[in-house]
């Protein structure tokens, strides 16, 4: 998964930096970072908990440096990470507005609103193509951001609490199973609406 995640990441800078369609689109900025920031994370903080958690293979947690490098590259990589794609719909909507707009909270408000204000404006037919398609890769991607936000803070919670339990292989193995799935099916979401 981490090798398909990888490749998506890759592939959407490719995209997003090579087609001339794209360039003129200030959306794709927040895309493109976010790609780049996806395509440092998932190798340097996934692959490291693989080894260490799922194989029991010593090399990075016994290592001080790469001990300290896994633990900033996990806080400096997760958010923006999470929060590029956020930022995306955010900016779409700043920019069919025509007064200035106070800052909303939830993903999915941006979302809604940006998808309103395009179907409500007269200059929709100015829109490209390229408009289109971002809006309609963005929805479902900031939809399962939205639902899987509440995991992961749960997650978050639940680690803490059961971080002094002894826990089984079987456990272990459940536990990331359900953080794995969480946090790559973004990825499989993009694998539906490309081929929709």
């Amino acid at each position: 998964m981490i090798i398909l995640g990888v490749i998506g990441a890759l592939l959407t800078n490719i995209v997003f930096a090579w087609q001339r369609a794209f360039q003129r689109n200030p959306a794709t900025i927040y895309l493109l970072a976010g790609g780049i920031m996806t395509a440092i994370h998932l190798p340097t903080i996934y692959l490291q908990s693989i080894l260490v958690d799922g194989f029991d293979i010593g090399i990075f947690n016994t290592n001080e440096i790469a001990c300290r490098e896994h633990n900033y590259l996990l806080y400096v990589t997760t958010i923006p990470t999470i929060s590029f794609p956020c930022f995306a719909p955010f900016d779409r909507y700043a920019s069919t507005r025509f007064y200035t707009i106070s800052p909303l909270t939830f993903i999915v408000v941006f979302t809604w609103k940006t998808v309103e204000n395009l179907r409500s404006t007269f200059i929709t037919n100015q829109y490209s193509k390229s408009t289109k398609r971002i809006r309609h890769m963005l929805t479902p991607q900031l939809i399962v951001l939205a639902i899987s936000g509440i995991p992961f803070g749960l997650q978050s919670v639940y680690f803490s609490l059961t971080s002094d339990i002894p826990k089984d292989d079987q456990r272990q193995a459940i536990e990331h199973l359900f953080v794995q799935t969480n946090r790559l099916s973004v990825l499989y979401l993009f694998l539906h609406v490309k081929r929709s």
